[in-house]
C-alpha cells in the first residue's frame, strides 16, 4: 500500500494544467464568439498600429496567470499527505475548505482545486487521448480510496475521477461506457446529501452528471437550486443553468434563460448582486451568438458586471470581464447605428475595468488574442496615445504617464 501511495503521490505532479479552472468558474468569454476582424477594425484601433500600440503599453501581457504558485503549493501539500498515508488529515483539510468556501487566488473554490490536484494525472492521461492509462489512473485511487467510501472526499475524489472519463467517452460516442462511470459517479455521490454537509463541492460534482445521466433532464432545477443556495457565488452554476435551458441542452429559449437569470438575481441578491445575470447571458450568447446580445437587458447585464468585480475581484476576474464586454460591443457596431448607444455604454464599462481596476492582461482571457488586446487598449485610450502617453500600471488600473505638461496660463 505505501508504494501505491507514494506512486499516487508523485503522479499528483504540477498544477500547470489548473491554473486553467480558474475559467470554469469565472472565465466570462471563453466561448464568446469574437466578432469577424473586418469592419470596424482598423477604426477600433483610432489609426494606431501594432507598433505605435506595443511601444506605448508598458503593462505586462501575461501567457499565463499569476496565481499558479498557489495552486502548485496546495498540490504539494496533498502530495505529502497522500506519500504519507495520511487520508484522515487530507480529508479534513479539503473538507474545511469546503464548508468555509475557501477560495484561491484566483478565485477557484479551493477544495475543487485540492480535488482535481489528486485526479490530475486521470485529467492528463485523457488529456493525451489515453484511456487505458486513464483507467489506470483510476484504478490506483480507487485501491487506495475504496473501503473509504463513506468519507466525502474519498467519495469526491472517485466521483471526479468517474465523471472525466465518462465526458471523455461521451466526447467518443462510446455511449454505454460513458453511462457506465456516470452511474458509478452517481452512486458515489448518492450517499452524501450537500444540504446536509453543508458541501458546494458535492453540489456541483452532482451537476457535473447533469448531461450524463437520466436523471439530468428531471432534477437539473433542483440541483442548481441545491448548489446556488450552498454557495450562490460559484459562478459555474449559473452558466451550467443557462446551459441546461438552451436549446442545445433540454430544448429551451432565449426568453426562459432570461427569466432566470433575472430570478437569480432576485433570489441570490443579498449574496451574489446582479453577476449570476452575467453568466446566464453568456451561456445565452453561446446559443444565439451576437443575437443575445440585442435581447438582453443590458443595464442588468453591465450592473452584473460591475457586481462581478466588486465580489470575485482579481485579475483574472477582471480580465475576463473587460474581454467580454469588448467582444459584446464589436457585435452592437456591426449591426449600424442604432446599436451605437449600447455599444458605446458596454465601452465606457469596459473602459472603466481598465483605468481603475486591471493592472495586467491575462493572455488567456483575451482567447490567447494579442491583436483583441491592443484593439481594446486602442478604443479606451486612443487619445492618450496619440498625445505621447506610455500606459504603465497604476495604484488601481492602467494609468496614462508621460503626457506633456499643459502650458502654464499666462
Amino acid at each position: 500500500m505505501n508504494t501505491v501511495l507514494a506512486s499516487l503521490a508523485l503522479r499528483v505532479g504540477t498544477l500547470r494544467q489548473l491554473a486553467q479552472v480558474q475559467v470554469d468558474s469565472l472565465r466570462l468569454a471563453v466561448r464568446c464568439r469574437i466578432s469577424p476582424l473586418t469592419n470596424g477594425w482598423h477604426e477600433d484601433r483610432a489609426g494606431l498600429g501594432n507598433r505605435r500600440l506595443r511601444a506605448a503599453l508598458h503593462a505586462p501581457i501575461l501567457e499565463a496567470a499569476t496565481t499558479t504558485s498557489d495552486h502548485r503549493a496546495l498540490a504539494h501539500e496533498l502530495a505529502a499527505l497522500v506519500a504519507s498515508g495520511r487520508f484522515d488529515e487530507l480529508s479534513a483539510r479539503l473538507r474545511k475548505a469546503d464548508t468555509g468556501r475557501w477560495l484561491m487566488a484566483d478565485r477557484t473554490p479551493e477544495a475543487l482545486a485540492g480535488l482535481r490536484a489528486i485526479v490530475q494525472p486521470v485529467r492528463d492521461a485523457l488529456r493525451a487521448g489515453s484511456l487505458p492509462r486513464g483507467l489506470a489512473e483510476l484504478d490506483r485511487l480507487s485501491l487506495v480510496l475504496q473501503h473509504r467510501a463513506a468519507d466525502p472526499i474519498a467519495a469526491a475524489i472517485l466521483a471526479q475521477a468517474h465523471i472525466d472519463i465518462a465526458s471523455f467517452l461521451s466526447a467518443k460516442a462510446r455511449t454505454g461506457e460513458a453511462e457506465y462511470h456516470a452511474r458509478r459517479a452517481a452512486d458515489l455521490l448518492a450517499g452524501h446529501d450537500p444540504a446536509a454537509l453543508d458541501s458546494p463541492l458535492i453540489a456541483g460534482l452532482r451537476f457535473d452528471l447533469v448531461f450524463l445521466t437520466p436523471d439530468g433532464a428531471r432534477k437539473y432545477r433542483s440541483w442548481y437550486h441545491d448548489w446556488t443556495a450552498l454557495q450562490p457565488r460559484d459562478w459555474r452554476a449559473h452558466r451550467a443553468l443557462g446551459a441546461c435551458l438552451a436549446p442545445t441542452g433540454f430544448g429551451g429559449t432565449f426568453d426562459q434563460i432570461d427569466r432566470a437569470g433575472q430570478d437569480a438575481c432576485r433570489r441570490l441578491g443579498d449574496r451574489a448582486g446582479a453577476a449570476p445575470y452575467v453568466f446566464f447571458m453568456l451561456a445565452a450568447n453561446d446559443a444565439y451568438p451576437g443575437i443575445a446580445t440585442d435581447m438582453m437587458d443590458l443595464d442588468l447585464f453591465l450592473q452584473g458586471i460591475e457586481d462581478l468585480c466588486r465580489i470575485s475581484a482579481s485579475q483574472a476576474t477582471y480580465n475576463a470581464a473587460a474581454f467580454a464586454l469588448w467582444t459584446m460591443s464589436r457585435d452592437y457596431r456591426a449591426r449600424g447605428p442604432e446599436y451605437h448607444l449600447r455599444k458605446d455604454a458596454l465601452r465606457r464599462a469596459m473602459a472603466e475595468i481598465l483605468r481603475t481596476r486591471l493592472r495586467e492582461f491575462h493572455l488567456a482571457e483575451w482567447n490567447g488574442s494579442r491583436a483583441e488586446i491592443y484593439c481594446a487598449v486602442a478604443a479606451t485610450f486612443a487619445d492618450d496615445i496619440h498625445a505621447g502617453a506610455r500606459l504603465a500600471p497604476g495604484l488601481a488600473g492602467i494609468e496614462p504617464v508621460g503626457l506633456p505638461e499643459a502650458p502654464a496660463a499666462a
